[in-house]
C-alpha cells in the first residue's frame, strides 16, 4: 500500500516561525470541529480533548479527555512506534499557544507534530526535525519564563497607551510570542493561525509594536537561560 504524504502544517516554519492558513482533509476537518465544539462546551471549561490523528490527515488513531492534561493511550503509542508519523491535535483551555509539555512531546521523534486549538479557533503547530539538547535545560523554565514575559507585557501596555479592554487578551497571546522566540533562535519549528479575538488584539492599535518587544525581551531570556545552563 502506498502512504499518503504527510501534511505536515510546520513545513512553512522550516527557517522561521510563520503564520499559515491551512487547508483540511475531511478527517482533519471533522477532528477540528469536534475539538473546536468540545472547547467551547461551558461544561468543558477546563477540560482538553486529544486525538491522534495521521501524517496524511486521512484517519484517527485514538484519543483522550483530561481536566488540564489529555493522557496517550496504548492506541496512540502503538501509533508512533509503527513509524509514518502522527499529529496531536488538542485545545487549550488556558487559550494559549503551545506548552513546554507540547514540545516535549513534539521532541519524542521527528515524525511528531502537536497542535493546540483555543476557544477562539486559533491553531498553534510544532515540530522538532532535530532535537537539540539545550531544549532539556530550557522547556522546563518555560513557565518561569512565561511569567516574564506577562509581566514585561503588561508593563508595555500600560506605558504605551494600549486600550485597558485588550489587557487580558494580550496576556492570552503570551504563550504565542514566547513560542515565536523560541523559533527564531533554536531549531524548532512553530507555525500560527491567529483567528477572531486573537487576530483582532494583534492588530489593535500599539500592539503589534508591544508583541514585536515582547518577542526581543522573550528572545534575550531565552539566551540568558542558555548562558546560564552552560
Amino acid at each position: 500500500m502506498t502512504l499518503m504524504p504527510a501534511r505536515w502544517f510546520t513545513d512553512p516554519a522550516a527557517d522561521a516561525p510563520a503564520a499559515i492558513r491551512p487547508t483540511f482533509t475531511q478527517e482533519e476537518g471533522r477532528a477540528l470541529v469536534e475539538i473546536l465544539d468540545f472547547a467551547r462546551d461551558p461544561a468543558n471549561a477546563e477540560m482538553e480533548l486529544l486525538q491522534c490523528l495521521d501524517a496524511a490527515g486521512t484517519c484517527e488513531h485514538g484519543r483522550s479527555t483530561g481536566r488540564n492534561a489529555a493522557n496517550f493511550t496504548p492506541e496512540m503509542d502503538a501509533a508512533l512506534v509503527a513509524g509514518g508519523g502522527v499529529r496531536y491535535w488538542h485545545n487549550h483551555p488556558s487559550r494559549q499557544s503551545l506548552s513546554h509539555f507540547d514540545w516535549l512531546h513534539a521532541g519524542k521523534c521527528e515524525t511528531v507534530e502537536v497542535l493546540a486549538l483555543n476557544v477562539h479557533g486559533s491553531i498553534y503547530v510544532g515540530r522538532i526535525v532535530e532535537w537539540d539538547d539545550r531544549l532539556h535545560e530550557l522547556l522546563p523554565s518555560f513557565p518561569e519564563l512565561s511569567g516574564y514575559l506577562e509581566i514585561h507585557l503588561d508593563g508595555l501596555a500600560k506605558t504605551r497607551g494600549l486600550s485597558d479592554l485588550l489587557w487580558p487578551a494580550l496576556s492570552y497571546l503570551t504563550g504565542h510570542i514566547l513560542n515565536t522566540a523560541l523559533a527564531k533562535t533554536m531549531p524548532v519549528r512553530y507555525a500560527f493561525c491567529l483567528m477572531n479575538g486573537d487576530a483582532s488584539t494583534e492588530q489593535a492599535a500599539n500592539a503589534l509594536e508591544i508583541i514585536k518587544d515582547g518577542i526581543d525581551f522573550a528572545e534575550s531570556a531565552i539566551q540568558d537561560c542558555l548562558t546560564k545552563s552552560g
